[in-house]
């Protein structure tokens, strides 16, 4: 019986799955207790500052819990202009959170400004993906949609979204990098230390480092999704009542159809100030971008 042998190769390319979705998360991470509803909310956001423009004005962590808790305060008491505006200084401030999106997200939603409501929602959903609450509020918002049947569901329409963007949106990259690095670190190990048996303990020590590395493999699949859809598959909220889809970027191109606030789509390509977006049903086409802002970033696109 021979013993199994192990290549760099396999080695390099896991360790470049993991080096390519080791990117920092920028917000806080979730509050288990997070409400249903925004007035009910005590949990003071985290900082983001590392991520916020030189500019802003510096908050300290006593007043950004005060401003935190004064904002909840007014949208219990159906004062929500400055509600919604006492959140978004916490915002402008560099902090985030899931407890923040979701409390802005859902006051957004009473004041009926629909885009804007379902985006901070849907990151509040990023932030705590098994929320059930945050899945409630975002399912309300996503039920007053003027595009009720563009995305969904995905498999009546004749189309579905990229397979990495499934992947990515169904599991936790911090999960699947532990279980990558505990699995690769051990059969790598194991490899090494083969070197030091003889017989059938040097064939069992390879023969279970084999097993542990392939066992890897899925988890190394997993974040090479997460990587490439951080890097190529981001996403985006429309915030404009509509939208006209172009057949090119430029306004002098045929509009091929519309789409409408709070509708999910994915960003292709970018050609001076039009964005190319796919939608869930696989149609395609060109909208000026100043009318979607990224889930994943903090401001229309530019």
């Amino acid at each position: 019986m021979t013993t199994p042998k192990f290549t760099a190769p396999i080695f390099s390319a896991l360790l470049l799955a993991l080096a390519l979705s080791s990117v920092p998360a920028q917000a806080a991470s979730p509050n288990e207790n997070a409400p249903a509803q925004t007035e009910s909310a005590s949990d003071t956001p985290s900082s983001d500052t590392a991520s916020a423009p030189a500019h802003l004005v510096h908050l300290t962590a006593a007043d950004a819990d005060r401003l935190f808790r004064d904002a909840s305060d007014a949208c219990l008491h159906d004062r929500l202009d400055e509600c919604v505006t006492g959140y978004e200084r916490l915002l402008g401030a560099g902090f985030a959170g899931v407890d923040l999106y979701f409390n802005l997200g859902t006051a957004l939603l009473r004041q009926n400004k629909l885009g804007p409501a379902i985006l901070y929602l849907e990151r509040a959903q990023r932030e705590a993906p098994d929320d059930s609450e945050v899945a409630a509020n975002l399912s309300q918002a996503q039920k007053l949609r003027l595009d009720k049947l563009v995305d969904a569901p995905e498999a009546a329409q004749g189309g579905s979204a990229p397979l990495s963007s499934r992947i990515a949106q169904s599991t936790q990259r911090d999960l699947w990098t532990i279980a990558f690095l505990v699995l690769w670190l051990l059969g790598a190990s194991l490899a090494l230390a083969r070197r030091l048996f003889s017989g059938s303990a040097r064939v069992l020590c390879a023969l279970v480092a084999t097993v542990l590395v392939v066992l890897s493999l899925p988890a190394g699949a997993v974040l090479l999704s997460h990587a490439y859809v951080e890097r190529h598959a981001q996403e985006a909220i429309v915030l404009s009542p509509a939208l006209p889809v172009r057949e090119g970027p430029s306004p002098q191109f045929k509009v091929a159809f519309e789409i409408h606030e709070g509708l999910k789509v994915q960003l292709v390509e970018r050609e001076a100030a039009f964005q190319r977006v796919r939608l869930l049903n696989g149609l395609q086409g060109w909208v000026p971008a100043q009318g979607l802002a990224k889930i994943d970033g903090d401001a229309p696109l530019p």
